[in-house]
């Protein structure tokens, strides 16, 4: 369930990320990393746990994964 209530942005370094699709920021997660034979390394594993707020760029609004991780 999606709140409109803003919330901080976590600060956990090297597990907070942001992609931007559209006019949308979305504020993912670090949840593992999954090793890629063919290639070599590791692949992160992300899951998005809410949309950056423009106006506030420290706050935003938390969909269900951010009460998961």
């Amino acid at each position: 369930m999606l709140t409109q209530n803003p919330v901080k942005i976590p600060e956990i370094p090297g597990k907070i990320s942001f992609k931007k699709k559209d006019d949308t920021e979305y504020v993912q997660y670090l949840t593992g990393r999954k090793y890629n034979a063919d290639r070599k390394y590791t692949e992160p594993e992300r899951a998005i746990i809410g949309r950056r707020i423009e106006t506030m760029p420290g706050l935003m609004y938390p969909n269900d994964n951010y009460e998961k991780y």
